[in-house]
């Protein structure tokens, strides 16, 4: 990779541009919060976001922890925490079913885009 003055100097460089921010930011969108996610889903779906995350057959809580991914820059760890779920595997199926499902499903995609956040909305 190089001589340590060489691998320091780009980590210098690296730390220059980012601003010394780690956390990345998904391209042309702001990162936003864990509770800016809940509250836009309780607003889309009109209801509160605990009765939301424990309904069967309802997709607000794989929504929930997709947009934590994806625009919110959580680790699974961190939306594993936030949901209290007890299985870090469980919150990765979540986020891979939606995944593959978000492309095929008109009726994921109407909420995804009509979702009452502006930050939230879905583009493929």
């Amino acid at each position: 990779m190089g001589s340590q003055p060489a691998v320091g100097a780009w980590k210098r460089l690296l730390v220059q541009r980012t601003g010394g921010n780690r956390r990345k930011e998904t391209p042309g969108f702001a990162l936003i919060s864990w509770d800016e996610i809940t509250a836009a889903l309780e607003q889309e779906y009109r209801q509160p976001w605990p009765e939301l995350c424990h309904r069967r057959g309802n997709p607000a809580r794989a929504m929930g922890i997709w947009f934590a991914r994806h625009r919110g820059g959580m680790s699974l760890e961190q939306i594993r925490v936030a949901l209290g779920a007890s299985s870090y595997s469980a919150v990765a199926m979540h986020v891979g079913r939606l995944q593959r499902q978000l492309p095929k499903n008109a009726q994921l995609q109407a909420v995804a885009k009509t979702a009452q956040c502006p930050m939230l909305r879905y583009v493929p």
